[in-house]
């Protein structure tokens, strides 16, 4: 998991991108890559553990998901940006 968290983007710039649904910096590849990575069945677990030590020395890959995290709702935010950019592709095959 670390080896394809580590082609993305720095946390910051991802914050960056979403916030903006600027998509010169992010690829929609890395977006989809995020959202399949992202760890929805221990993310709220690893959220509450941060949340009781923020100090405490965390792995890369959980480091990065913390990071993220600092957005609320940050994985709703890749689906719906997502969505919205696989409409444009759709209602543009349609109006063509």
């Amino acid at each position: 998991m670390f080896i394809i968290i580590s082609r993305l983007p720095k946390a910051e710039l991802m914050i960056e991108a979403i916030d903006k649904m600027n998509q010169r910096s992010v690829s929609t590849d890395s977006l989809t890559n995020l959202l399949t990575l992202w760890p929805h069945d221990t993310y709220d677990d690893l959220m509450a553990e941060y949340a009781q030590d923020p100090k405490a020395e965390w792995a890369k890959t959980e480091a990065y998901f913390i990071k993220l995290g600092e957005k609320k709702k940050f994985d709703v935010r890749i689906k719906i940006w997502l969505y919205k950019i696989n409409f444009e592709k759709i209602a543009g095959l349609i109006i063509t």
